[in-house]
């Protein structure tokens, strides 16, 4: 997700895309952004750099909740 967040941000969709389908094949959880969210703060003390992988989750389309796509 962290690729995808900064393909994301760095306008790259395609790239966002397909990194986000590899997290699809192994780890469902995290494209749900709540259940990213609080792993990630785990990961990072600083919410603002939570806040900007999630900014790039969002540009490509990540919701802030689990879609069946």
């Amino acid at each position: 997700m962290g690729i995808a967040a900064a393909c994301g941000q760095l306008n790259h969709p395609e790239m966002a895309r397909a990194a986000i389908e590899l997290v699809r094949k192994h780890q469902l959880l995290y494209l749900d952004l709540k259940c990213y969210r609080e792993d990630a703060e785990k990961w990072f003390a600083d919410t603002s750099i939570v806040e900007q992988l999630l900014q790039g989750l969002r540009k490509v389309g990540r919701k802030d909740f689990t879609e069946s796509e």
